[in-house]
């Protein structure tokens, strides 16, 4: 059975002259809250995208405004 993903995102905007926004967030086990190194997080429709850091923090800039995110990592469900 896969795992569920958890994907926190705080977000900052930075709509100072284009509809951009940085993403940063978090990515960790839904059961454990155990955080996840390494989980691939994109923006959809685009060629954005991190893999997450060792203490599974990341950060994405120049996202265009109103797009989703997703997470996904082998062994785990896709989260968006």
């Amino acid at each position: 059975m896969k795992k569920m993903l958890t994907l926190i995102i705080f977000t900052l905007p930075l709509m100072l002259w284009a509809q951009t926004i940085t993403v940063t967030g978090t990515v960790k086990d839904a059961g454990t809250g155990e955080t996840l190194a390494g989980a691939n997080v994109v923006v959809e429709d685009t060629n954005l995208g991190t893999a997450s850091a060792y203490n599974g923090r990341f950060t994405i800039n120049n996202v265009p405004d109103g797009l989703d995110v997703t997470a996904s990592m082998i062994g785990y469900e896709s989260q968006t």
